[in-house]
């Protein structure tokens, strides 16, 4: 939906201000015209064009109020649902519920033909009006005129021209007021992507601090919240440098939870997080994304090719350094026998892979971006015991000079761990 937005934008900027301005030197030069048969007629002719082009639209815009919200939201709101349906398709059509799911995609849309059903009524009103308004300012302008006649102070001539030019004028000014229909939908846009420039950083960017080499990290008596839900609580870790530490649990303990608080996507509420003696909000962040490699329990891939996803780790990665990542993580035989190798293309959301293949492809960007500081979220929890020991003796293998943090509940994962967690309900023993 924020592109349909920025669209509309697009169409404001290059499509409003040029009318605007037409409207605006046409009027005065109108109105000058006008003007010289009698200065009246000139003032008479510049309040028709400031009712028809700016007073009239205003009133229609603020009666209109939020229309213009309404309707963006709506469409909005219907895009997203349309696209979670495709999304879960299979889901929808498994347990039965594709009624269901139409029964509520039709409420929704006939929710936005309500609001589009609104703003047409406006825009019906704000023509009608406009209508009117010319109608009577020719109607005024041919009177005024001939009362001036009459009175001697203006000729013929002017009569007619005064009242011709009017009436043939109103083409950029009607124009102008037209745009008013359509600025309740643009301000929406507008108001839509300025909440997005607006949003605040969950954590601000960190930069300016002296460059810190990695040595370790120590989470100490750490405590963190979701809102009101706690969901880690007076936790202390040491992680040692070139160690394997293992992080076991059940789902929902606060595992994953820990990892994102290293990787400082939040700030901890009680205690500190810290990295070679230094906390992790005082670390540049470049500093801090440099020295860490995350790999979460759902790989995101790009709508690119297999070479384009693992160069997010590294943009300059020979085509050597690719393979070698890949075989490491025990899925480069896999790319080889795909139509176009390394350049397949591997579909939105890499939706042409499974989840065990979308898997080991992030564990290539890992290996790939070569970090001293491995932060591994359930790194198996989708592949068979196979590949999962291929991976796991590539991790026993990049023991030198690398630090691993393993998150996992499964506990054949643990075995290459030099210590182990355990997270049961937000607390670690």
């Amino acid at each position: 939906m924020i592109t349909s937005d920025i669209e509309l934008l697009e169409v404001f900027y290059a499509h409003t201000i040029s009318p605007t301005a037409i409207a605006v030197l046409y009027t005065i030069l109108l109105c000058l015209f006008i003007g010289q048969f009698h200065v009246i007629l000139g003032i008479l002719a510049l309040l028709a064009y400031l009712a028809v082009g700016v007073l009239i639209p205003l009133a229609v815009s603020k009666a209109g109020g939020d229309d213009g919200m309404r309707f963006r939201t709506k469409s909005g709101e219907l895009g997203s649902f349309v696209l979670d349906s495709l999304r879960g398709l299979s889901e929808t059509l498994q347990y039965g519920q594709g009624q269901e799911r139409m029964r509520q995609m039709n409420h929704r849309t006939d929710e936005l033909s309500k609001e589009e059903e609104r703003m047409k009524r406006t825009t019906g009103r704000n023509m009608a009006i406009t209508g009117m308004t010319i109608l009577i300012s020719d109607l005024l302008m041919l009177f005024v005129s001939s009362m001036l006649y009459q009175r001697g102070t203006l000729g013929f001539d002017g009569v007619l021209i005064s009242t011709v030019a009017l009436m043939s004028s109103f083409g950029p000014v009607t124009a102008l007021a037209n745009l008013g229909s359509t600025l309740q939908n643009t301000f929406a846009a507008g108001n839509r992507v300025l909440d997005i420039l607006e949003e605040e950083p969950m954590v601000k960017e960190i930069n300016g601090q002296k460059e810190i080499a990695f040595h370790g990290a120590k989470a100490e008596h750490v405590t963190f919240s979701y809102g009101q839900e706690t969901i880690l609580k007076d936790v202390s870790a040491d992680i040692k440098e070139n160690s394997v530490v293992g992080i076991i649990g059940k789902s929902g303990s606060g595992k994953s939870t820990l990892l994102k608080l290293l990787m400082r996507f939040w700030d901890v509420h009680e205690g500190s997080v810290s990295i070679s003696g230094t906390g992790v909000n005082q670390i540049n962040t470049s500093n801090l994304r440099d020295m860490e490699s995350f790999v979460t329990q759902e790989t995101c891939l790009f709508h690119d090719s297999v070479a384009a996803n693992l160069r997010i780790a590294k943009l300059d990665a020979t085509q050597e350094e690719l393979e070698a990542a890949c075989k490491k993580a025990s899925i480069h035989e896999f790319i080889k026998k795909l139509p176009q190798g390394y350049e397949t293309q591997v579909g939105e959301l890499g939706d042409t892979l499974s989840g065990g293949e979308r898997q080991r492809l992030g564990l290539a960007r890992a290996f790939l971006h070569d970090a001293p500081f491995m932060l591994l979220d359930e790194p198996t929890s989708n592949l068979d015991s196979l590949n999962e020991a291929v991976i796991l003796k590539s991790l026993e293998e990049e023991r030198n000079g690398k630090t691993v943090v393993l998150v996992s509940h499964r506990e054949s994962t643990m075995q290459i761990a030099d210590v182990v967690y355990s997270v049961e309900r937000g607390r670690m023993s």
